[in-house]
């Protein structure tokens, strides 16, 4: 049977970490004989009534086409793959109708579901599964390790949920070190980065396919979200490439997995690598056991 994959943007669209972890997952899946087809917000045809569906990111259906992501949820076998928050942008009453007819509720860390228990005032919430986002291990490691003394990288969307205002506070702080901020600009991020600290330098994203180097280049890398980040990927991407992390570790999705948290403690790079290459197979695995 062919499983649809709606997301609101593939990786050509968008460059976010919901989109690289799609892609991954989408990979595995056809190398494990899965027909897959992907459908975004650009190519939407309604699937088959009937149809198994990976439901993934849905803020732009829910904002553009509702009516169709209502017939979804009626008529097809769907997982929620969830990597945001529904309670964000979506009505409490249809958030919790969309996850209590999934056949599966995915969450990316422990942090990520208890957040989505403490909005919904602990609601009982059945065919639960805690997976971690998959990383291309071979691609983000230790090799070739060499960075700039005193230099600190922040990748991502530079916006207010990410906390680009708690990154400039701790760069003006810190005066002794460097901050590289790397991403797109959106919301107050626009208006922070017009005045930043002479220690700090904002650049335009890098492709995925170059970004595992330019982590090597840094000492440290930093996120101090303001919202509870669900996974946080490039997190462990530049952990994995042997970065030290200033992180605020109650924040962040990863760093409550106990598999992640306690190595990470003590610099110990390959029981989390070990631990991430699991997901792709464990969340397959999940997904033909009830498909």
């Amino acid at each position: 049977m062919k499983i649809v994959w709606l997301a609101d943007y593939g990786v050509k669209d968008h460059h976010g970490g919901a989109q690289q972890t799609n892609e991954l997952m989408i990979q595995k899946g056809r190398e494990l004989g899965h027909e897959i087809e992907e459908i975004t917000i650009k190519n939407y045809h309604r699937p088959e009534t009937g149809s198994f569906v990976i439901l993934n990111n849905v803020r732009m259906f829910w904002e553009t086409i509702r009516s169709e992501l209502l017939w979804m949820i009626d008529n097809t076998r769907y997982v929620r793959y969830e990597h945001d928050y529904l309670f964000d942008f979506m009505e409490k009453d249809f958030a919790l109708k969309m996850f209590r007819q999934s056949v599966l509720n995915v969450f990316l860390s422990p942090l990520h579901f208890e957040t989505n228990q403490t909005v919904y005032h602990n609601f009982k919430l059945q065919n639960v599964f805690i997976q971690p986002s998959p990383i291309d291990t071979s691609k983000f490691n230790t090799d070739g390790y060499n960075p700039e003394e005193n230099s600190v990288l922040y990748c991502g969307s530079l916006s207010g949920h990410k906390g680009i205002e708690n990154l400039v506070e701790y760069a003006k702080d810190s005066r002794s070190l460097k901050f590289t901020f790397v991403g797109w600009k959106e919301g107050i991020g626009n208006e922070v980065t017009k005045d930043l600290p002479s220690n700090c330098e904002c650049i335009d994203p890098i492709p995925h396919k170059d970004i595992s180097d330019f982590y090597k280049k840094f000492e440290y890398f930093i996120h101090l979200p303001l919202w509870n980040e669900p996974f946080g990927r490039t997190v462990m991407e530049a952990f994995l490439c042997n970065c030290e992390l200033i992180v605020d570790f109650k924040k962040i999705g990863c760093l409550s997995f106990d598999e992640i948290v306690k190595p990470v403690l003590h610099g110990e790079v390959r029981p989390v690598k070990e631990f991430l290459e699991k997901a792709p197979a464990n969340f397959w695995e999940k997904i033909d056991a009830i498909y």
